[in-house]
């Protein structure tokens, strides 16, 4: 009997360990993400199974695409290249992270106005 109650506390106390972990692995809200100050154009769309565009309506060239993955309250954006942006997640918000973020020469000429700290918000529409 003791044996039966071990293995159920050690069950209970696993399943509320891993319903607690910091570790999120959800996917973002698909949409499109506006920044907060017009100093930037650009826009970030999330789209399904973990893809995403970045356009910048000011470059006539493709827009990148890309993978995205989550962790720890932060999304990193994967385009060509090895560039990677990094944000934090706040609610519907992403919060650029320029320190975290690595970018090719051509990434940081194209979207070299995505300044520190800037929020973007998913769009209500």
């Amino acid at each position: 009997m003791k044996g039966i109650m071990l293995f159920v506390l050690l069950a209970v106390m696993a399943a509320l360990s891993a319903g607690c972990s910091n570790n999120k692995s959800a996917d973002l809200p698909v949409g499109d993400y506006y920044p907060e100050r017009e100093l930037s154009s650009i826009t970030i769309t999330i789209e399904a199974e973990r893809t995403f565009t970045l356009i910048n309506p000011l470059r006539s060239v493709w827009p990148p695409k890309g993978n995205y993955t989550i962790e720890n309250e932060q999304v990193t954006l994967i385009i060509y290249e090895g560039s990677e942006y990094v944000f934090d997640i706040k609610g519907n918000s992403l919060i650029y992270r320029a320190d975290l973020s690595s970018l090719s020469e051509d990434a940081k000429t194209a979207y070299a106005h995505i300044e520190d700290g800037t929020k973007f918000t998913l769009s209500e529409n």
